[in-house]
C-alpha cells in the first residue's frame, strides 16, 4: 500500500473546491482540511471530515488506525465520537472494503465495556451509542 499521508484530499481526489459561497466555521474548516496533508490530521479533523462525508475513502484508514489504538478516542467533542462518526459512514464503503468493516466491528466490541462503565455518559447517551454499535454489527453480520 502506498503511503498517502503526505498528500492532501485535494491531491488524492484530484479535485480542488472553489471558494465557498456560504461561510460557516464548519464549511471553512472542511475547506481548510482538504488542503492539509492527511498525516497532520488530528482525531477531530478525521471525525469532522467523515461526519460530513468528505474523503471517507482516504480517511477511514486513518480513523481505523486511531480506533485500533483506542476505540474511545475523542475527536473534539466526547470520548467515542470518532467511533460514532465512523459508524455513520456510508455502508457502500464497508461493502467494498470488508477489512474496514471487520476493523470497525473489532473497535465496537472493544468500546462496549468502556461505554457501559463510563460514568460521564448519561443513560440516554449510553443507550444511543450502544444502539448504533448494535445496528452496525447487525448490518455487517447480515451482509
Amino acid at each position: 500500500m502506498v503511503d498517502e499521508t503526505h498528500k492532501t484530499l485535494e491531491e488524492l481526489e484530484n479535485d480542488i473546491w472553489p471558494a465557498p459561497s456560504e461561510r460557516t466555521s464548519l464549511i471553512d474548516r472542511c475547506h481548510r482540511l482538504r488542503k492539509k496533508p492527511l498525516g497532520y490530521f488530528s482525531p477531530g479533523d478525521v471525525r469532522v471530515m467523515i461526519s460530513q462525508d468528505i474523503g471517507a475513502a482516504f480517511l477511514m484508514p486513518l480513523a481505523l488506525a486511531l480506533l485500533r489504538q483506542d476505540p474511545m478516542v475523542c475527536g473534539d467533542y466526547y470520548e467515542g465520537d470518532l467511533l460514532m462518526a465512523a459508524l455513520r459512514v456510508d455502508a457502500d464503503h464497508f461493502r467494498s472494503r470488508p477489512d474496514w468493516a471487520a476493523d470497525l466491528a473489532a473497535a465496537c466490541v472493544r468500546a462496549v465495556p468502556a461505554i457501559e462503565s463510563d460514568p460521564t455518559f448519561d443513560a440516554q447517551d449510553k443507550s444511543r451509542m450502544l444502539e448504533e454499535i448494535r445496528a452496525f454489527l447487525a448490518q455487517i453480520n447480515s451482509a
